[in-house]
């Protein structure tokens, strides 16, 4: 009942908003670091970055069309403008393992945001401005082993999030309704039903319910 209302909410707030598809440079620094429980990665550090509308599509990186970026497996954008995941990052970087948005301003983030990151292990998603994770957000996601969550403006939390993962074992979740590290499997599945038990409340829904009306109201006053 809960999907079902959260995704009637989020087709109204979609169908209202002025949506653009835009191409779009993507700048990259390039250079190794380590991830946490990956070890060392070369990366792709977003610099300069400015993602304002929904449907941009990343058609060059660095302005190169044509390569691609094969040995490059971390993807990491922190105190950028990202209000959207951009889309094709993975015709040009196609073996991301790591990903990571960090204080960028990221309002959603969908299933089919992540689907063509299938190689991803480990995902973060820190200080940003998201409301609502759907339950089925890592569907494509089936190898994630890590996942944090945390210092977002969460209201909701589907309650299926973490079951279509069975290589998870470490996760962090801050969020108003939960704040919990796992570190074992044992705990992930705990936290399966915490998410189910203390996100899902008529008072969470009501909340989430006046924060989409905001946003379609918003919307109508700037078309």
């Amino acid at each position: 009942m809960l999907d079902a209302m959260v995704i009637i909410s989020f087709s109204i707030f979609i169908l209202i908003a002025i949506q653009l598809s835009n191409g779009y440079d993507f700048t990259c620094e390039w250079y190794p670091a380590k991830w946490r429980a990956l070890g060392e990665l070369k990366n792709c550090y977003g610099r300069q970055i400015s993602i304002l509308n929904p449907k941009t599509i990343i058609e060059s990186v660095n302005g190169d069309k044509d390569s691609t970026y094969d040995d490059i497996e971390g993807f990491w954008i922190e105190n950028e403008v990202v209000n959207y995941v951009p889309e094709k990052v993975t015709t040009f970087l196609p073996n991301i393992k790591a990903f990571g948005i960090d204080n960028c301003g990221l309002k959603i983030i969908t299933k089919d945001d992540l689907k063509p990151f299938t190689k991803l292990i480990r995902f973060e998603v820190h200080r940003n401005e998201l409301q609502y994770l759907e339950s089925d957000l890592f569907t494509y996601n089936k190898e994630l082993k890590f996942v944090t969550v945390f210092d977002n403006n969460l209201m909701v939390v589907g309650d299926a999030i973490l079951k279509p993962l069975p290589e998870l074992t470490q996760t962090q979740f801050e969020i108003r309704c939960l704040q919990r590290l796992c570190i074992s499997r044992s705990c992930v599945v705990g936290m399966q039903k915490q998410i189910h038990d203390h996100c899902q409340s008529e008072q969470v829904i009501i909340d989430f319910k006046k924060r989409i009306q905001e946003l379609e109201d918003n919307c109508l006053n700037n078309v």
